[in-house]
């Protein structure tokens, strides 16, 4: 039961500690640190006991400054950055230095053990929770979240929370780097073959192990977290990308790997350590570490952290944590002289912690050698088709549209992108039909990868027709379109789609046939079989639908009928392919008759009458009186 009002608060806080950072805090420390070397200074008469009371005064003012700027760089997290600079957001050159700062100077404190552990703990969580809802206002959106933005505001876009939510992470990651290095530092320093005892003191231990377990976490899969295309090792993606989309990715990449470096560091000096551990260490879990008991039923911690002990592996999305503990604990809890949070850990504990965290350092996304994680999902590569939608969606001249200098593609051509998208579609649709019809893969790849630009053609050409002017200031926006023999680059730009989706229409006639056997051989299917075939036929309707089309924009008149009417028949109480029958026997002076028949089995159908063939009809019944009056 989330408690709504939280958020209000958490705004109003945000806000307060915001007003708070720019009353009292400068650039730098020197106007406090002046302060105090001044009062020493002045009272060098004064004890040690009150030389040490200005030096802690000293030291919890330059805390509590890191704190407030760290809160305040969540709050930045939260409300994402800016996109053309015309919003009161922050620009990403001053996130990245603001982030760069922040770690600094965390480095420094860290060294000089300003933080309890409990503190990195909560530290740590805030963060996690502010990866998954960068740019939303501290609100989580789910993949299904992201299609219901997309059908409420056709032009919302999506790269803006994927490339927020990488920037997030990447902080993460270096937050984590600098716990890695400090736990190393203070390992190396206590004994070269380190035990429980040993390592019991070392502050950094419980909170990196919670970080990198969120890390891990975010590496197999959230449907939470939709920035790990900025991770993936494929280098001929970042091709696409903006100089903009370039650094982030490269600050994504250089943090994963330094991160990764560092836990495998702690994984090698641990060797010794981990072949000494009896059998009972194998199977440890996060329900013997007590610490956590505080972070159960966090929502961005519960794949890892369940009181029945490990992940769950129905993954993030099926959980539903219980409201309540059990009778035992609630006994365990009431009875408790100090809460378990507040206790010192056992070697026991301390053992179990570095088993779990070199667990982790042994999951993939981890390896120094393998750098491409979980992001070669075919989730992920439809995510990383979605930026690439964007950068298109960026590339076009809208003037309702701002300047996104984050999701832009400048360095690439439309053309260029288009590819990228296409073969990112194709993966995804051939993969998971299900997903793609869910996700809507096959309307996407018509949309960017082939109408987009047959529109822009079909208008340049009605432009030239009626004004014999070119549209010069369009093609100067981002057009990739020469505007000289438009006609011709059409039918050429038609051709060379024709078969891209003749391959698509083969590859899933071929699913079906397996599906055919399945159903003769049983007396019924599991749901997910019979899920998977309408996807395909579906799917297989709305290709024959684009390929008629595309056989139409390039005068093949006959071969686009064709499938008009083998869509017809694979859904025959749908409009739309009569409609587009329609239009092919408009074209023909003979086939009036015929046109108005199909446009009126468009109107007529029982699941999907298409509306459009209203305003048609009407218009060719017009034309037939006009011809009548000049002809008859």
């Amino acid at each position: 039961e989330p408690f709504d009002k939280s958020r209000t608060n958490m705004l109003s806080l945000l806000e307060d500690n915001k007003k708070w950072l720019e009353e009292h805090v400068r650039d730098d420390d020197s106007h406090s640190r002046a302060i105090v070397a001044g009062n020493i200074e002045a009272n060098s008469s004064i004890g040690k006991r009150s030389q040490r009371e200005w030096i802690m005064k000293e030291k919890s003012a330059i805390n509590r400054k890191f704190l407030a700027q760290l809160v305040d760089l969540q709050w930045d997290f939260m409300k994402g950055v800016s996109l053309d600079g015309s919003d009161m957001r922050i620009h990403l050159d001053e996130l990245l230095s603001k982030m760069s700062s922040i770690i600094a100077s965390f480095t420094d404190l860290l060294a000089s053990a300003s933080f309890s552990e409990s503190l990195l703990c909560k530290l740590v969580a805030t963060m996690a929770f502010s990866t998954l809802t960068a740019s939303n206002q501290g609100k989580l959106c789910s993949t299904k979240g992201l299609s219901a933005k997309r059908s409420k505001d056709p032009i919302w876009n999506e790269g803006f929370i994927m490339t927020n939510q990488a920037l997030a992470f990447s902080f993460v990651l270096r937050f984590c780097t600098v716990l890695a290095n400090h736990f190393y530092g203070h390992m190396t320093k206590r004994e070269n073959k380190p035990n429980a005892s040993s390592l019991i003191n070392i502050r950094s231990l419980t909170p990196l192990l919670l970080g990198s377990s969120f890390i891990t976490s975010i590496y197999e899969g959230s449907d939470w977290f939709h920035g790990l295309v900025f991770y993936r090792n494929d280098e001929s993606s970042g091709d696409s990308m903006s100089s903009e989309n370039n650094s982030i990715r490269n600050l994504c990449t250089t943090s994963q790997i330094d991160f990764s470096q560092s836990t495998a560091k702690i994984s090698e000096h641990l060797s010794e350590f981990r072949k000494g551990l009896s059998q009972q260490f194998e199977s440890v879990s996060f329900r013997d570490v007590k610490e956590y008991s505080e972070y159960y039923g966090f929502f961005p911690f519960h794949s890892f952290l369940t009181r029945n002990g490990g992940a769950d592996s129905r993954g993030v999305n099926d959980i539903k944590p219980s409201e309540y503990v059990t009778i035992e604990e609630a006994i365990n809890t009431l009875s408790s002289e100090k809460l378990a949070s507040g206790s010192k850990s056992s070697d026991l504990e301390t053992t179990i912690k570095v088993c779990l965290l070199l667990a982790n350092a042994t999951q993939k996304g981890f390896s120094t050698d393998e750098y491409d994680v979980a992001a070669t999902s075919i989730e992920a590569k439809l995510s990383q088709a979605l930026l690439f939608q964007s950068i298109l969606d960026e590339t076009k001249p809208n003037k309702n549209r701002s300047n996104n200098s984050i999701a832009r593609g400048e360095k690439s051509s439309p053309t260029t992108i288009r590819n990228e998208l296409f073969q990112l579609f194709r993966e995804v649709l051939l993969a998971n039909p299900t997903l793609s019809l869910e996700q809507d893969v096959i309307g996407r790849t018509w949309k960017y990868c082939f109408y987009g630009h047959i529109k822009q053609l079909r208008c340049q050409i009605t432009l030239k027709k009626e004004t014999g002017e070119f549209a010069i200031a369009s093609a100067a926006k981002g057009s990739d379109v020469v505007p000289d023999n438009l006609e011709q680059e059409l039918l050429s730009f038609s051709n060379s789609a024709i078969p891209l989706y003749n391959d698509l229409i083969d590859q899933y006639t071929k699913m079906l046939s397996p599906l055919s056997q399945t159903s003769n051989t049983k007396a019924s299917q599991d749901a997910s079989d019979d899920k998977a075939e309408q996807a395909i036929i579906v799917i297989l309707y709305r290709m024959h639908i684009n390929l008629g089309d595309l056989y139409r924009y390039s005068c093949s008149t006959k071969l686009a009928e064709e499938c008009y009417l083998k869509a017809s028949k694979l859904a025959p109480a749908t409009g739309n392919p009569f409609n587009q029958l329609a239009v092919i026997s408009q074209s023909q002076e003979s086939l009036t008759a015929v046109s108005l028949y199909y446009y009126a089995r468009s109107l007529m159908a029982t699941n999907e009458p298409f509306d459009k063939s209203r305003t048609n009809m009407l218009s060719l019944l017009e034309d037939n009186k006009k011809w009548l009056e000049e002809h008859v």
